[in-house]
């Protein structure tokens, strides 16, 4: 009779065994197969992209480019004659184009307008790198400030020789004429070179006589 409760109790202990792992082996494999519950993605709205920034237009910058300057080019000097203590004062102003010169001339066609006073009257002077103004007697070029009408001057060679420098008739009516003015051309003929313009930005000068 104690061997069969033995073995009872034996067959009781592996059942509860049998019974204890299937417990836990539910509960580890219910832990185990579980699936994550997928997350919905997010969607990210797109940026708007930055307003096209304005670019000018070729036509824009040309025509800003033609426009007078508001500024001075002109160069001022002063100096003192030892003999006379005379003093003499200077303005002088480069052209803003160059002049289109065949040979030998090639590459001179730089012009300078110069007002001089050296204490005897003011003077206006033309002057170019190379080249010839027409010499000889009655000889003429034309003027145009800003948009009035061209005027005819009347112009003296250098008492020197140079056929490069010229001095213009009427320095006051010049000079006047130059202090309301923002743009002067000078047409003037050239040996060899024919008629051709000077163009300057007279804006802003400055002279006391």
């Amino acid at each position: 009779m104690n061997f069969i409760k033995n073995a009872l109790k034996y067959v009781g202990y592996f059942f509860l065994y049998l019974f204890l792992i299937g417990v836990v082996l539910s509960i580890f494999g219910k832990s185990c197969g579980t699936k994550p519950t997928d997350t919905p993605p997010v969607v990210v709205a797109p940026t708007p992209s930055a307003a096209p920034q304005a670019v000018a237009t070729p036509d824009v910058a040309v025509a800003e480019t033609t426009k007078v300057p508001d500024v001075s080019y002109w160069e001022y000097s002063q100096d003192q004659d030892e003999m006379t203590n005379k003093i003499g004062r200077y303005a002088s102003l480069g052209a803003y184009n160059v002049l289109d010169f065949d040979f030998p001339y090639k590459d001179g066609g730089y012009s300078t307008l110069k007002i001089r006073n050296n204490g005897n009257g003011n003077e206006v002077i033309l002057k170019i790198a190379k080249g010839q103004f027409m010499s000889g007697y009655n000889n003429s070029l034309k003027l145009k400030f800003d948009e009035s009408s061209a005027i005819d001057i009347d112009y003296n060679d250098a008492a020197d020789g140079k056929t490069n420098i010229i001095f213009l008739h009427n320095p006051n009516l010049i000079i006047k004429k130059l202090k309301k003015a923002e743009e002067l051309k000078v047409e003037a003929t050239f040996y060899n070179q024919g008629s051709q313009i000077m163009k300057f930005y007279v804006k802003n000068f400055i002279w006391e006589k």
